[in-house]
Formats: C-alpha cells, sequence, structure tokens
C-alpha cells in the first residue's frame, strides 16, 4: 500500500484548487441563522440574521469573524461559510509567499491563514463536542471533503502533524471512503496509520542480524555522544524485534554514531518503538510519547542529506534495500515535523517506485530527476 499520488508530504499548490472549491460548494443554501438582540425596550429578542443567497457574496470581514467560529458553527452554517475561509486563506497565504518570496524571507503566515489553522484545528483535532464535530463534517460531501483536503496541502507552512497523518491514511484508504463520515472517521484513525507502519517495517527489516564484533552495538554508540566506553556486555544481540524498550530509553542519541550494519538492525527497532509509544490520541491532543527522539532533531541530524551529513548518511544507509528505503521515508512522513526532510524522502520514493536506483543519494540530495 503506497502514499497517494497527490500526497500531503509536501507543498503541493494546484492552480485550479479555488475553482475546484467553487465548483464543490456550487448552490450552498445560506442557513437560517439567529442572534439575539435588545430592542427599544431593552428587551432580548431573537432576530433573522441576513445572509446573501450565495456564499461568494459574504464580504470579507464577515469571514475574517466566521473564520474563527467554525468550530462552533452548526452543519449547515460550517458548509456555508468554509469555502469562502479556504478560498481568503488560500489567497492570502500565496500573496505571502510572493511578497517574501521577492524579499527573499521566509513565508509571514498572514491571520487569515492563522484563523483557518486554528479553526480545523478546532474542529478536527480536538472539538470541544466531538459528536458535534462528526455530524459537521457529515453534511459535506465527498466532493467537497476532497477540495478540503488539497487546501490543507496546499497551506503547506501550517504544517499541522494532525493533518498530514489524517490525510496519509486516508490516501491509503481511499477505496474504503463511501461517505464524508467516513472520511471524517479514517482523519481520525491515525492509531491504524501508526499499527500499518509497524507492520511493513517489520515485513521490510525482518531477518537483519545484529552488528557484528567489528561494528557497534546501540550501547557502544550512545557512547560516543557521552564520551563514554561500553563493551557489548550490555546489549541485547539477538533479533531487533526483541530489543527492549529500556535500550531506546538509554540509547536516545545513539542513532548519529551508527555505521551501517547498526542503523540496520537498530533502526526498525526504534522506528516502530516510536509508532507503539506516540501514537496516542486524548481529549488533550495528540502526544508524542515518553521518548524525546520524536521532539528533537535527531531525524533532521541523521536523515537529511545537507553538507557533511551527507556522506555520513550515504555509509550509514548502505546496506538498505529499496523497500527498507521507503518505509523510512514513510516512517519520515508520518513521523518528522520538517518539510525539508519529507520533501527529500518524497522524492526518492518517487523515483524509486518500480525499481531500485543506484543513485539514491543522488536523487535524496536533489542532485538528479
Amino acid at each position: 500500500m503506497d502514499f497517494p499520488a497527490r500526497s500531503p508530504y509536501g507543498p503541493k499548490v494546484r492552480d485550479d484548487l479555488i475553482p475546484s472549491i467553487r465548483a464543490a460548494f456550487a448552490g450552498v443554501p445560506a442557513p437560517v441563522l439567529t442572534r439575539e438582540i435588545y430592542n427599544a425596550a431593552y428587551e432580548r429578542i431573537t432576530v433573522p440574521v441576513e445572509l446573501p443567497a450565495d456564499w461568494e457574496a459574504v464580504e470579507a470581514t464577515r469571514l475574517e469573524d466566521e473564520a474563527w467560529r467554525l468550530d462552533e458553527m452548526g452543519a449547515e452554517a460550517f458548509r456555508y461559510f468554509l469555502p469562502g475561509v479556504l478560498i481568503r486563506a488560500l489567497r492570502a497565504y500565496d500573496q505571502a509567499k510572493a511578497g517574501d518570496a521577492r524579499d527573499g524571507r521566509s513565508v509571514t503566515l498572514p491571520k487569515a491563514c492563522y484563523a483557518l489553522a486554528l479553526a480545523l484545528d478546532l474542529v478536527f483535532t480536538r472539538p470541544a463536542d466531538p459528536e458535534r464535530a462528526r455530524l459537521r463534517v457529515a453534511g459535506l460531501t465527498l466532493s467537497q471533503c476532497a477540495v478540503l483536503e488539497e487546501a490543507m496541502i496546499a497551506l503547506d507552512a501550517l504544517d499541522q502533524e494532525w493533518a498530514r497523518r489524517g490525510l496519509i491514511w486516508i490516501g491509503r484508504c481511499r477505496g474504503d471512503i463511501a461517505t464524508s463520515t467516513d472520511w471524517w472517521e479514517h482523519l481520525h484513525d491515525r492509531h491504524a496509520l501508526a499499527a500499518c507502519l509497524v507492520r511493513e517495517i517489520e515485513r521490510a527489516f525482518d531477518g537483519v542480524p545484529p552488528p557484528d564484533e567489528a561494528h557497534e552495538t546501540l550501547y557502544q554508540a550512545e557512547a560516543h555522544d557521552s564520551g563514554g566506553a561500553f563493551d557489548r556486555s550490555r546489549d541485547a544481540l539477538g533479533r531487533w524485534q526483541d530489543l527492549p524498550d529500556q535500550h531506546v530509553l538509554d540509547c536516545q542519541w545513539a542513532l548519529p554514531w551508527l555505521d551501517a550494519q547498526g542503523m540496520q538492525h537498530y533502526l526498525p527497532a526504534i522506528m516502530t518503538y516510536m509508532l507503539r509509544t506516540a501514537a496516542r490520541y486524548d481529549d488533550e491532543g495528540w502526544h508524542d510519547g515518553p521518548c524525546h527522539l520524536s521532539q528533537t532533531g535527531w531525524a533532521w541530524l541523521t536523515f537529511l542529506p545537507e553538507g557533511h551529513r551527507r556522506e555520513r548518511l550515504g555509509q550509514s544507509l548502505a546496506l538498505f534495500t529499496r523497500e527498507q528505503r521507503r518505509v523510512l521515508g514513510e516512517f519520515l512522513a508520518f513521523q518528522e515535523p520538517s518539510p525539508a526532510l519529507r520533501t527529500a524522502w518524497s522524492r526518492l520514493r518517487r523515483a524509486e517506485e518500480d525499481e531500485a536506483r543506484p543513485d539514491w543519494l543522488a536523487i535524496l540530495c536533489g542532485d538528479t530527476a
């Protein structure tokens, strides 16, 4: 099972996205809304809210206000205001990208993008009322869910982990999604994606032996970072699947110091540990697990081929098969917040889709197509 063609691996803005939003939400009727006011006698009364019949006629100032209230809306109001909020955020983001690119600066997100990011986070990730949130999304059509996906991907600088992980799983299970409710359930089923990745890692790295006497083990590699010296007496030298979790916790800085044999044996144990402990979601949001491996620059230091790290990366992954490189890339897409890192590994995944490439390192570094 592979990532979708339009994967949220990295920025992928489509020229036809705004027309697609318009087409998907064409004809959405205005909701019947009311508000409470005080009349001349200082009595509290309920009056209807006047809205244009066409959502495209809603004024920009009104959209700015409604963007902060998406997570409080009922299904009809949500479907009516959402396309305008998306289009406004996309236009503001494109303008910011163009302006900052001319000035040689990184993108400064406009307020419209922050409002949308907060709204989508509250709508999809931490809804105060999960059942109401599910019913709100159930009011969308699948085509409307599809353009919402595209907008999430296009607003790449928002780069929220909940969106990336959820959309990857949606892409993998596209054939099982028949309704917007199915779409909602898959968006939140990141546990299933983590479990799927664990199975793929286990298949790809099954049978990889531990390092021989001439190559460093996990505790020996950890000693490089602390300046100590360890022999192999503390290491478990059986199957990597049987490596105790405590060894991963004890050796959180070992990875950049491992050579090819050590990397091929210990990396799958570290990846599966992180997926097993980090794939937790509760009322307080998405958790990174007890291990700071998922919260530091460990992956960036080890797998981003920049500068002096390029040669070391080629050496440490020298024994990896095409399938092992693929599942590593998919793990990084799930776990790693660095867009540059995910983009580099996505480029390699596409290049090796049909066969292994002997120039895989050059592709990863962006030196060749």
